[in-house]
């Protein structure tokens, strides 16, 4: 038995098996076996399976209806097999056709022979580039670009060329302004140097030394040295600022300059400092000097203030450091470290001003002042010991070298004498 749909007991309907009555036709004894369908109905819920297969039927009656009544299945099976068989195959040759046209076309532009071909085009323009890129680096083809950088080249480097002519200009002795000649010039002041400390020439050190007691170095104020030393002793400090302000007013009145210097601190706090290049400085009073810082720290807006004094001008009980309150005196000559030890006590001092609630050991201070001061005073007896050891060195050099040019002449002197003696009397007779 082939699985389908046929009725009961045989393959072929019987007669009376499909009944029609009306508009209502009636099968009996109908078995479905396909599979197709009884894997449909097998799904379904038992009360769905009666109307699943109606809607089967009806669908199955419907393709049948649509594709007509009568038409030989197996023909139109055999015209579908036709028609595809036709058209796969004329397909295939399309293909074919399209593929060999490809093939032909594809090898015909990648064929080097042919002119026209991609290939072709391409090794025909290379070779012009590489024609034209040797051209342009062939040293003997003239105007190509290695031509123009040899010529270049020798231009610079060659004989004759601009670095010949330069190094030629540098070298050149002669010439005032050429390299050589301003190192032998330089050479030459430092054996003139040299010589004239050999021989003593104190002059330009004494002259020097001598405006610098004046009050100036080489024209330079002694306000200017002591800015130096001032900044010398910040760039010590980190985040200290020195301002010359003595040029400008301050916050005492509109025409007030009291204050030469201000330094401000690290933390912010600030230090005024005046610098003094007199004989006398007075101490108390209106006039002196501690009225004067007081007037100073307040037209700068300072919290200590420091005087620095180029000779001994402070009274005696001052010395060459002292301290009242936040304000420090101290006698500085040039070298700048009694600067360095009173803009250190200022600033300690500013320090334990602006913290109220540090207690401080009055004692102490007090000893290390005087400490400072006794210190002070031998730096300074010791350096006026070096000065005239200096001074008598420098005369001393000066005596023998008054004394080496008497030497000098009294050996001439000689000579000539025997010269003269030698020509009257002859050798011999010296001899004898």
């Amino acid at each position: 038995m082939t699985t389908g749909i046929h009725f009961m007991g045989s393959h072929d309907a019987r007669p009376g098996a499909v009944r029609i009555d009306g508009d209502r036709a009636t099968v009996e004894h109908l078995v479905v076996d396909d599979p197709t369908v009884v894997g449909m109905l097998a799904t379904a819920a038992d009360d769905d399976r009666g109307e699943l297969l109606l809607r089967i039927m009806s669908v199955g009656a419907r393709g049948v209806a649509s594709m007509g009544i009568g038409i030989d299945l197996t023909a139109i099976d055999t015209r579908v097999h036709n028609v595809l068989e036709s058209v796969t195959t004329e397909a295939q040759e399309t293909v074919r056709s399209i593929i060999e046209e490809s093939r032909s076309s594809l090898s015909e532009q990648f064929d080097p022979e042919q002119r026209s071909s991609i290939l072709a085009r391409a090794l025909s323009d290379f070779s012009d580039w590489r024609d034209h890129l040797l051209t342009r680096l062939d040293p003997g083809v003239e105007g190509s670009t290695a031509t123009v950088l040899i010529e270049r080249l020798q231009g610079l480097v060659g004989p004759d060329g601009v670095l010949e002519h330069r190094l030629a200009e540098a070298l050149d002795i002669d010439a005032a302004d050429s390299a050589f000649a301003r190192l032998g010039r330089l050479i030459d002041e430092r054996f003139d140097d040299l010589r004239s400390d050999l021989a003593g020439d104190r002059s330009a050190e004494t002259a020097r030394l001598a405006e610098a007691e004046r009050g100036t170095a080489h024209g330079i104020k002694f306000e200017d040295v002591v800015e130096t030393n001032l900044r010398q002793w910040a760039s010590t400090s980190k985040g200290c600022m020195v301002e010359r302000t003595a040029t400008s007013t301050g916050a005492l009145t509109a025409a007030s300059k009291v204050g030469d210097f201000v330094v401000t601190l690290g933390d912010g706090r600030r230090v005024v400092v005046e610098a003094k290049r007199q004989a006398s400085v007075a101490l108390a009073g209106s006039g002196g000097i501690l009225a004067e810082l007081d007037a100073a720290m307040t037209n700068r807006q300072a919290d200590a203030a420091v005087c620095i004094a180029g000779r001994d001008a402070f009274p005696a009980e001052v010395g060459r450091f002292n301290v009242y309150g936040d304000r420090v005196l101290a006698v500085d000559e040039g070298d700048g470290t009694m600067t360095a030890i009173a803009m250190q006590w200022a600033a300690a001092s500013a320090s334990a001003t602006s913290n109220g609630d540090v207690t401080v050991d009055k004692g102490a201070i007090a000893d290390r002042i005087d400490r400072i001061r006794k210190a002070a005073e031998a730096l300074s007896g010791a350096r006026r010991s070096v000065t005239t050891i200096k001074a008598s060195l420098d005369k001393l050099h000066e005596t023998l070298g008054g004394l080496r040019l008497d030497v000098l002449d009294q050996v001439d002197d000689l000579d000539r004498l025997l010269c003269r003696t030698i020509e009257s009397r002859g050798l011999q007779e010296i001899r004898s």
